[in-house]
């Protein structure tokens, strides 16, 4: 029962949706929904309202996250933290990507990752963030870095000394990333993807309409 809490408990939390409070806080036009991608995550939120709105919306999924697998670590203490952790993550990542209340319509779970990696340790920090450098340069593509840190994060579970469970757990967050990109996958295919440029990044900081 522990573990099935344990998802209950991330899925409540995560159903939080950082973009639409950042957006009601920072007094911002529109509708993240109807904006953009339609995505309430922290690309869309940069592409549409610029970086502040995006930083911001990135480090509140994060800590979400990370307040899931922090309190589900804390709360049982049957389960081994790691344990806790991952089970609190795929929980988190699920309410994330398909809210209840918002007819399951929501992010794409990159952020989410980085909580839950912080918590997991610092290692496991460090590997998925490589994905995500790595991903973005060999790519050349906006979405490269995050299909790279969601790679890494799957792998670090087996990189990394952790039992069958938190493997198994790794492998439906990764699975689930993987789902709500599939529409990226098809642009991809298509060659509409974004390409990134080091040179235009500050203006793509900047976002659209503030």
């Amino acid at each position: 029962m522990q573990r099935f809490y344990s998802v209950l408990i991330g899925y409540v939390l995560g159903c939080f949706q950082s973009a639409e409070r950042i957006q009601r806080w920072l007094r911002l036009q529109g509708d993240i929904r109807e904006q953009g991608t339609g995505i309430p995550g922290t690309a869309n939120m940069i592409q549409t309202y610029g970086a502040k709105a995006g930083i911001l919306t990135f480090l509140t999924d994060a800590l979400k996250a990370g307040l899931a697998a922090w309190l589900c670590k804390g709360i049982f203490p049957m389960l081994s933290g790691d344990t806790a952790i991952a089970y609190a993550g795929a929980g988190v990542i699920s309410g994330h990507c398909w809210p209840a209340h918002r007819k399951f319509r929501g992010g794409r779970g990159i952020a989410c990752q980085y909580g839950l990696a912080m918590v997991f340790g610092w290692e496991h920090f460090l590997i998925l963030t490589a994905g995500e450098v790595f991903g973005l340069i060999l790519s050349r593509l906006m979405i490269g870095g995050a299909i790279g840190a969601a790679i890494m994060f799957f792998a670090a579970a087996w990189i990394l000394p952790y039992g069958w469970e938190v493997r198994l757990m790794c492998g439906v967050i990764w699975g689930i990333i993987m789902i709500r990109h599939i529409e990226k996958f098809k642009s991809i295919a298509k060659g509409q993807e974004p390409r990134f440029s080091f040179a235009k990044f500050p203006s793509m900081l900047r976002g659209g309409k503030q």
